[in-house]
């Protein structure tokens, strides 16, 4: 095949920023250690009230923008450090007249973080202020300002886990109290910033000086004979800043004395085993609404546990009034079982998954069970309010006080939420309560998961991922009606391109620049995955089905096609991809967990499968929106050689099916089939001759031999295709009796990462990506799906089986369609409300006769604009 690939020291299409006159600040010195925190003020007096002040702001590698003492905004969104976009800011509410402060606390990693692969340490302000008489004024940073190397929160502090850069300690008494207040003085601690030589329309990263810890610098021009293949820049924001609101604690849950047999800074560094021992206590009492006195004891720690009313995004936080000196950890966790707590801690050997009980010595007492999820907190006299730096997602929140003499009292605890600000709040509605249950949970783990990026494990590693964690956005087009957040993840994703061509699959994350290097000494398995890769032209096509705007995908576009090119290089003979890691080198095929393919082997099917519809389904029409027509056909071709030889190798005659181990069935000793497989090939038509019908029976009755994965992220494939041959039945059921009874569903209202074996106290997810129950009840209950890019043709194909009633709303480009069934198949009622200048088809049984213009059989023309109530007797 003809290379055709766009070089990638292209430009990239976008809007570009400069922030001239600002420039760049930092902390003077040579070198910044890992986890600093600098402070920078800026005095600004107004003679009144500004008309309006607004403009710009990032630093590296995340800040929080304060105005006289107020909190404005939290940021950057996880970016890749060559094209960070940067935040506007509003400040026209917070300013007033006389002397005003400006405060950033501007927090450097300085090493990896699953939200940040590599940064520079930097902070730029750039603020436009028109005043109430006409007149403009600019305050940009520069070396009016002040900073001030924080020693309340120590610099070189180490990491949280291998994917959380920040394991927070804060002492209040080490912090400048007020600075960010009018009145506060400036003592010698407070320097003027050091200049780094970066311009202001470039990013930090651009910075051509040494970074000491790093040992990186910015591009310079013809090093070693070659200039950067990127061009980078800065850009402004492409999503709406996330919306933070107030979330109190549901209950005090439980109340413990721990008698600490190991030093607790020991502890709480590497959770030794037998480290304490704890029992019941009723040292704390309610003195209000809220409020806590809690008497401490000078032999023991004393724990608070408290539960939110479901599992949320934000920030932890917790006021207490204390002597100075008193310390706290605040820890979080997805999932606790309360009471019957004894010694045992950080193991849960005995918890009954179908009762939810565990025997009362059966979970531990202390939250730090995983991940090492705590910050600590010193208090200075008096009250003190700490809230974690970064934010968390959790149900479960604990404040352990360490021991000491007298009473403290604990009040306002509770989350600072932060969620993505979504046009429309995506509702779906029945009168059934168990699916009602699994929709509201599937709507908040949509919350939970997909906020400026698309996550899995919002709780745990927070890495993007394309492939069934990308899925939401189905969810996120139809019923939240959010195109550009679905823009960003497809910009933000695409950046991970690599020279070869394939992508660093979880970016921005610093996850797969690591592995490059533990590849090399052998020392994990872990590598890009290619199949992420190729299941992301997918979420770029069905992008400008959903939106009919073309523009974001000029950025990932090339990329795209230079994973075309290496693919196509790594093709057999026979026209297959093979699946095997030596194959590839540092890239993996992975498609799903071993509960879905026993053998890497037999992932090469589904792999190919994915690989053929990516080229003609998706890369091929993607060309032709861009005008490369030749291309199109190209790919369109190759794409139907990849499925004709995945058929020669897979299809059974014999069992009317695609079979994962058909050349090797004999040495396994049986024939193995997977949801995925099965699933893929009926919902991309990669049958046979269309004939599905084998593979709808297996996923519906889930044979032996039919491998099901654990986890919940993949399993739209199996719903859609169980609807598309029609067994929404089957999907009915499973939604009733499996997901409606999922613990994290019932306690969490939250979809967790596993089918099986979710623990509480444990690292289990129970928020973690799958929200599939709304939006296969959009596109295949509803059965409501574009035709044509940005749903200037579209259709609805109900199929709602024996459920008695469902409501939702879709949002198109051209205006929302109302969707309501109610009634049984025989005396069934859909009342449709459809958007103008659109036509729509509707699909339903073949014996149907409605007043209609009929387009086929089974098939009737639906009028723009129009609100409809047709009686359907078949469907």
């Amino acid at each position: 095949m003809q290379d055709n690939t766009p070089n990638l020291t292209d430009d990239i299409p976008g809007d570009t920023l400069d922030l001239s006159p600002a420039q760049w600040l930092w902390y003077p010195g040579d070198r910044t250690l890992p986890n600093t925190f600098v402070l920078f003020r800026r005095v600004l007096h107004l003679t009144e009230k500004p008309r309006r002040a607004t403009g710009w702001i990032i630093g590296d590698s995340r800040y929080l923008l304060e105005v006289n003492g107020r909190r404005i905004q939290w940021g950057p969104a996880p970016n890749d450090p060559r094209w960070p976009e940067v935040d506007p800011m509003d400040l026209t509410e917070a300013l007033t007249t006389g002397e005003n402060v400006i405060g950033a606390t501007v927090l450097h990693f300085g090493q990896g973080d699953s939200t940040h692969p590599m940064g520079r340490a930097g902070f730029i302000f750039k603020l436009e202020i028109e005043h109430a008489d006409g007149r403009h004024e600019t305050v940009v940073s520069d070396t009016s300002w002040r900073c001030h190397l924080s020693r309340a929160w120590q610099p070189g502090h180490h990491r949280m886990w291998y994917m959380r850069a920040l394991q927070e300690e804060f002492d209040a008494r080490q912090h400048p109290q007020g600075w960010t207040q009018p009145g506060f003085v400036e003592d010698a601690d407070w320097l003027e910033p050091q200049l780094p030589p970066c311009p202001a329309h470039l990013p930090i990263f651009c910075d051509p000086t040494i970074d000491v810890m790093l040992h990186i610098h910015g591009p310079r021009k013809f090093i070693y004979g070659a200039e950067a293949r990127s061009k980078m820049e800065l850009r402004p924001r492409s999503i709406p800043l996330m919306r933070e609101t107030w979330v109190g604690i549901a209950e005090l849950a439980e109340q413990h004395r721990i008698r600490w047999k190991r030093p607790i800074a020991e502890y709480f560094a590497v959770r030794p085993p037998n480290a304490y021992a704890a029992e019941p206590t009723q040292a704390v009492q309610p003195i209000g609404d809220g409020v806590w006195r809690v008497e401490l004891d000078p032999e023991r720690g004393t724990t608070l546990t408290f539960a939110l009313p479901e599992q949320m995004v934000g920030w932890p936080s917790v006021t207490i009034d204390a002597p100075a000196g008193t310390t706290l950890e605040l820890m979080t966790q997805d999932a606790h079982l309360v009471g019957g707590h004894s010694s045992h801690e950080d193991k849960v050997s005995d918890w009954d998954l179908s009762t939810q009980k565990g025997s009362l010595a059966s979970g531990p007492v202390l939250l730090n069970t995983t991940h090492h999820k705590w910050a600590r907190f010193t208090c200075r006299e008096g009250v003190n309010t700490f809230q974690w730096f970064d934010f968390d997602c959790l149900r479960w929140m604990q404040v352990h006080l360490h021991p000491g003499r007298g009473s403290v009292v604990v009040s306002r605890v509770g989350i600072l939420k932060r969620e993505y600000p979504w046009p429309h709040e995506p509702r779906v509605l029945t009168s059934e309560a168990p699916l009602q249950r699994v929709f509201d949970a599937a709507t908040n783990t949509m919350r939970n998961a997909a906020q400026e990026t698309f996550v899995d494990g919002m709780s745990r590693e927070r890495n993007q991922y394309s492939g069934g964690i990308s899925l939401c956005r189905h969810a996120i087009h139809m019923l939240a009606g959010e195109n550009r957040q679905v823009a960003h993840f497809l910009r933000s994703f695409s950046q991970g391109s690599t020279p070869e061509g394939y992508f660093m699959d979880c970016w921005p994350s610093h996850d797969r620049l690591n592995r490059l290097g533990q590849r090399v000494l052998e020392a994990t398995h872990c590598g890009a995955l290619l199949d992420a890769g190729v299941r992301f032209a997918f979420d770029c096509w069905e992008y400008y089905l959903y939106s009919g705007d073309l523009a974001p995908l000029r950025e990932p576009y090339p990329r795209l096609l230079r994973l075309v090119s290496y693919l196509r290089e790594k093709m057999n003979p026979d026209d297959l991809l093979p699946v095997d890691q030596e194959d590839y080198g540092f890239p993996i095929v992975y498609v799903g967990f071993s509960g879905c393919f026993p053998n890497q082997r037999d992932r090469q099917c589904a792999f190919n499968l994915f690989w053929a519809a990516s080229l003609s389904q998706a890369m091929a029409p993607m060309c032709r929106a861009f005008g490369d027509a030749k291309l199109a056909t190209e790919l369109d071709q190759l794409g139907q050689r990849v499925l004709q030889a995945t058929v020669a190798r897979f299809w059974s005659q014999e069992h009317g099916a695609f079979v994962d181990n058909l050349p090797w069935w004999r040495e396994d000793g049986d024939v193995h089939y997977s949801e995925m497989t099965l699933g893929i090939a009926v919902e991309l038509d990669q049958c046979p001759g269309g004939s599905i019908q084998r593979s709808v029976e297996l996923l519906a009755t889930l044979p032996k031999n039919l491998g099901i994965d654990n986890s919940t992220e993949p399993v739209a494939w199996r719903l859609w295709a169980l609807v598309k041959g029609g067994r929404a039945d089957a999907v009915l059921k499973e939604l009733r009796e499996v997901w409606a009874t999922m613990p994290s569903i019932v306690q969490n209202n939250a979809i967790a990462e596993f089918y099986q074996g979710m623990k509480p106290d444990t690292g289990s997810n129970w928020s973690h990506a799958c929200c599939a129950p709304i939006y296969v009840a959009a596109m295949s209950l509803a059965g409501i799906r574009p035709l044509a890019p940005g749903f200037a043709r579209y259709e609805i194909s109900p199929q709602l089986a024996d459920l008695p009633d469902l409501a939702l709303t879709v949002h198109t480009p051209h205006g929302p369609i109302g969707f309501s069934g109610r009634g049984l198949q025989g005396a069934r009622v859909l009342d449709l409300s459809l958007p103008p200048d659109v036509n729509g088809e509707l699909v339903v049984h073949r014996a149907e006769q409605l007043p209609l213009k009929r387009l086929g059989e089974g098939r009737f023309a639906l009028p723009a604009g129009r609100k409809l109530s047709i009686d359907l007797k078949h469907t």
